[in-house]
Parts: structure tokens; C-alpha cells; sequence
């Protein structure tokens, strides 16, 4: 729940709904390059490069949510526990 509104995954369901998977799937694409830049700045040490990754990561969690919000959470789930079983085998060894 964000404040005394909508809950998250229901915000990012209502921006697919009104903007559309294409136009969404662009946009995400560029924070994703905006997530990109911040990363190096802060590897390069640059001043107030972790607010800029903290802000570009999380346009990027919210766009993200946007995208899966066009799957089933079946297939969601899914796809969650390969990607995360595959990195636990990965962990072990």
C-alpha cells in the first residue's frame, strides 16, 4: 500500500491499462538505460551516484512491475522459481 492509496501492483496495472504495453515497454526500456549510466557513475565514484542508482532503480522496479503486470502470476511464479533456483544451484558451488 503506498500512503493511504492504491497498492502498488495495482498503480502498475491502472499505467498498462491507461498507457498501453508498447509505449510502458519503451519507457522501461530507457530507465533501464538511465539504471545503466547511474551504475557507472557510481563505479566511477561520482557525487550523489547512490541516490541517483537508488532513484533510477526504483523507476525501473516500478516499470518492471508494469511488464509482469501482463502475465498471469502463475506464470510469474513460474519463471521466480527457476531464475531462483538456477542462482541457489549457483550459490552451492
Amino acid at each position: 500500500m503506498i500512503g493511504n492509496k492504491l497498492p502498488f501492483k495495482e498503480i502498475c496495472e491502472k499505467a498498462i491499462e491507461k498507457w498501453g504495453f508498447d509505449r510502458q515497454a519503451s519507457h522501461c526500456q530507457e530507465e533501464c538505460g538511465e539504471l545503466v549510466a547511474a551504475i557507472s557513475h557510481l563505479r566511477r565514484k561520482r557525487k550523489n551516484a547512490r541516490e541517483e542508482v537508488l532513484e533510477e532503480a526504483t523507476d525501473v522496479k516500478i516499470m518492471v512491475e508494469q511488464i509482469l503486470s501482463t502475465f498471469t502470476s502463475d506464470e510469474r511464479d513460474e519463471m521466480l522459481r527457476t531464475k531462483l533456483t538456477k542462482t541457489f544451484r549457483k550459490l552451492g558451488e
